[in-house]
């Protein structure tokens, strides 16, 4: 008598009138380019009614929380939380009379690829900035160190979005919450990846 076939791994082979758990999200960082991502943030915050764009959440018990005076940090540690906190304010916070300045702000905190991106959505930035009529504006609300290094750190940034129309009337845009890669560069944390926060 032959064999039966192989079961294909694409086909639900649950028993009739059962019901297979839903499959959990990959944790892992999705790989590639930045700039995708980058644009849907630019769109979204500018966007007053903006539902929240990133579904992930910092969990307080894997990861340690910046606090200041936290002896549990290195020094090289507490350097790259500032930078990276500093860097995800920069990154969503423009001004259309300053944008030229703010704009060099945001990359002057940035090397690799990211500055790339970063430099291929200026003129996007903008036009969405000037189409709505508003500033924007983000302030980091929590920051946690994921991993660390010698190769670079990976810091967990939670930052609440805002729209800052001509006078002066700011509206909230969402809660965006992102995950940036830091390296040493002549003594300097630079951003060089940044992407939605997942965890499992």
């Amino acid at each position: 008598m032959s064999a039966p076939p192989p079961s294909d791994p694409s086909v639900d082979q649950s028993p009739p009138g059962s019901s297979a758990p839903p499959p959990k999200p990959d944790p892992t960082p999705r790989a590639g380019n930045n700039a995708p991502w980058l644009i849907a943030v630019v769109a979204a915050v500018v966007a007053v009614a903006l539902a929240v764009v990133l579904f992930a959440f910092i969990r307080p018990d894997s990861n340690k929380h910046h606090e200041n005076g936290n002896p549990g940090f290195t020094a090289d540690e507490s350097a790259a939380m500032t930078a990276a906190s500093v860097e995800a304010v920069n990154i969503l916070t423009y001004t259309r009379k300053s944008f030229d300045a703010d704009y060099q702000r945001a990359l002057d905190g940035t090397t690799g690829a990211l500055t790339s991106d970063l430099q291929g959505l200026k003129a996007t930035t903008l036009s969405q900035m000037n189409s709505k009529k508003v500033d924007l504006k983000a302030d980091v609300t929590d920051v946690a160190l994921e991993t660390s290094s010698e190769q670079g750190m990976v810091v967990l940034v939670v930052a609440n979005g805002f729209t800052v129309t001509d006078a002066g009337v700011a509206a909230p845009t969402g809660v965006q919450r992102v995950s940036l890669t830091l390296v040493n560069v002549k003594g300097k944390w630079l951003a060089n990846d940044i992407k939605q926060a997942y965890v499992e």
